[in-house]
Parts: C-alpha cells; sequence; structure tokens
C-alpha cells in the first residue's frame, strides 16, 4: 500500500467511524432510550465517546500523514482501529445485552473483559504518536537530507562571523 492510499484510507476510515458515531448517537438519544436503563445507556455512551474520540484522531493522523512517520502512522491507525473495535464494541454489546440477547443476557458479561484490551491498545496507539509519530524532515521525506542542510547552513553562518570579526 502505497503513502497516498494509506492516507486516503485513514481520511476515509475516520469519516466513516465519525459519521457512524453520529448515527450511533441519533439512534441511542431517540430510539434505545426506551430500551434500555440508565446504566445501560451510559455504558453506551461511553462507547460512542470513544468512538468519536478515536474516529477524530484517526483523521488527524491522516490529514497530518505528510508530517508523521508512515510505518508509525500505519501502528496508529491500527491500534486505534482494533481499540474502537475492542473497546467501543463490547461496550455496545454490553450496553445492549438485554436488547440483542433477551434472556441470555447475561451469558453475554465475558464481553466486559474485552473492554480494558481495547483500552490499552488506544492508549498504545496514543503512546506511538507521542514517542514516535513525528517525522522530523525538510518536507522532501529525508531527514537526513534536512541534517546536511542545517550543518551547511550553520557552516554558511560560521564562515560569515568569522568574516564580520
Amino acid at each position: 500500500m502505497t503513502d497516498h492510499t494509506l492516507q486516503k484510507q485513514m481520511i476515509q476510515t475516520g469519516a466513516t467511524l465519525a459519521g457512524i458515531s453520529v448515527a450511533l448517537g441519533a439512534l441511542g438519544a431517540h430510539l434505545l432510550k426506551d430500551l434500555i436503563d440508565e446504566q445501560a445507556m451510559d455504558t453506551f455512551q461511553t462507547a460512542l465517546r470513544y468512538q468519536f474520540y478515536h474516529a477524530f484522531a484517526i483523521l488527524m493522523v491522516g490529514t497530518m500523514f505528510r508530517k508523521l512517520n508512515p510505518k508509525y502512522s500505519r501502528m496508529i491507525f491500527q491500534f486505534f482501529i482494533y481499540g474502537i473495535i475492542v473497546f467501543s464494541g463490547s461496550l455496545y454489546i454490553l450496553a445492549l445485552r438485554k436488547v440483542l440477547f433477551g434472556q441470555f443476557a447475561e451469558s453475554v458479561l465475558f464481553i466486559g473483559g474485552l473492554t480494558p484490551i481495547g483500552g490499552v491498545l488506544f492508549i498504545l496507539g496514543w503512546g506511538v504518536l507521542a514517542y514516535k509519530g513525528y517525522k522530523f524532515s525538510d518536507g522532501s521525506g529525508s531527514s537526513e537530507h534536512f541534517h546536511r542542510h542545517r550543518s551547511s547552513s550553520s557552516k554558511a553562518r560560521e564562515e560569515e562571523y568569522q568574516k564580520a570579526i
């Protein structure tokens, strides 16, 4: 996959997930309020909130792609996607378990054990972004070129300084 394709995929995925968040929010506000209790609605809202946050984070990473390290951008993208699936997905199932599974609702409570794994995936994504995400470059994609250019500029300034003395 080319960098351009990955960037496009990130922006499309982030936008799609944000749109799904809006649709699920409307569903929750209008339909679910009569079907699930307050605690389940809080769980649903938490899933929705984290999905929205990370949809925006994916959009941010996709939009800033040229300034980020492509290898680590892909990793961040994957951590956020899997985090949404595991964290928000498990909470959606827990919130809707009585509606989806009826008398068997209690049998899916084990899904709650997956939620912290999704949280760890989110943390890993943010950690990679904080530690390795930024690509220090002059725009040519080569940080070595930047350092060479910077060194030659420093030499030129030093020569000008020596002439002035």
